[in-house]
């Protein structure tokens, strides 16, 4: 492994490697964030606390390869500096990503700049969300279409300007409704997890599979990544019983690609449409508790 790559550490039994520098690191971030003191609660600086505790554990992975809290933090870094200075609290970036492992740290920079995030699901609807939403930049790994101008480079994201009318949305806003008409908050965000977390308990020793159209979902993506746990873009369903996933969030169509996978880690299955019945996911995940998001989130705000 080159010298200025991160060494990754796996998630098997028994004591992990000692990881001196890694750890020396960690330690060194967690005192600065510390010191800050008066650091706002926001999805960002949680996620930089939670790359501190676990720099060296593997945080996203895909059919290409692995990432790790410490390389979803750097490349968070480097799309943030891109983006200073060109835009402010209450601006938007648009995403236009693939759905892959590096996709979260996009979303990261954008909010380590200020600015809030406007995933998009199709470039069909670029034109009219962007508008919509006053997003004068878009970040993506798609290339660009006719109206957009390359002005930096942050890993495999290209940032690039556009023409857009004049928005500004509350400063405290992470992320747009997908129809852009409605912030979200990062205590709106946060308090969802919030609410969660006792119910699904999960943490670094979890593999979450997340279906490729959730990464662009407000705070499932984060339920992993803020715990710690490693997140896999379960892109090709049958390769999922390979990755041993211990929580599945998926669309209920995405369950009936699994009938003939046999899953027995699992334990959650968080479907984000109808509740269905037991009979849908006994076959390959018997031991799993099927659990929805209201279920889950409840009265959060």
């Amino acid at each position: 492994m080159p010298a200025d790559q991160p060494t990754r550490r796996d998630r098997s039994e028994g004591a992990p490697p000692a990881l001196p520098e890694l750890d020396r690191l960690a330690a060194a971030v967690s005192v600065m964030l510390d010191r800050m003191g008066v650091v706002a609660d926001r999805i960002d600086t949680r996620f930089a606390r939670t790359a501190a505790r676990h720099a060296g554990l593997v945080a996203a992975a895909d059919a290409e390869g692995e990432a790790s809290y410490l390389e979803l933090e750097w490349l968070a870094g480097e799309v943030a500096r891109r983006l200073a200075g060109r835009t402010d609290p209450g601006g938007v970036v648009a995403l236009r990503l693939s759905p892959a492992r590096l996709a979260p740290a996009a979303a990261l920079g954008v909010l380590r700049a200020g600015a809030a995030c406007l995933p998009l699901a199709t470039e069909d609807q670029a034109a009219r969300l962007l508008d919509r939403a006053g997003a004068q930049w878009v970040l993506t790994d798609r290339g660009l279409l006719a109206d957009e101008t390359p002005v930096a480079k942050a890993g495999p994201f290209v940032l690039a300007s556009r023409p857009a009318p004049d928005a500004t949305w509350p400063g405290d806003t992470a992320c747009l409704s997908p129809d852009a008409r409605t912030p979200l908050s990062h205590a709106r965000v946060l308090d969802r997890l919030d609410a969660a977390r006792s119910r699904l308990a999960t943490g670094p020793e979890d593999t979450w599979a997340l279906a490729p159209s959730l990464l662009r979902h407000p705070w499932l993506p984060w339920a992993a990544l803020l715990s710690g746990a490693r997140l896999t873009v379960a892109d090709d369903p049958a390769l999922l019983s390979g990755h041993r996933p211990t929580v599945l969030a998926c669309p209920a169509a995405f369950l009936g690609s699994l009938s003939d996978q046999r899953l027995p880690a699992l334990r959650r299955i968080l479907r984000t449409g109808p509740a269905g019945s037991r009979a849908d996911t006994a076959a390959f995940a018997p031991h799993a508790e099927v659990l929805t998001e209201d279920a889950l989130v409840g009265t959060a705000r």
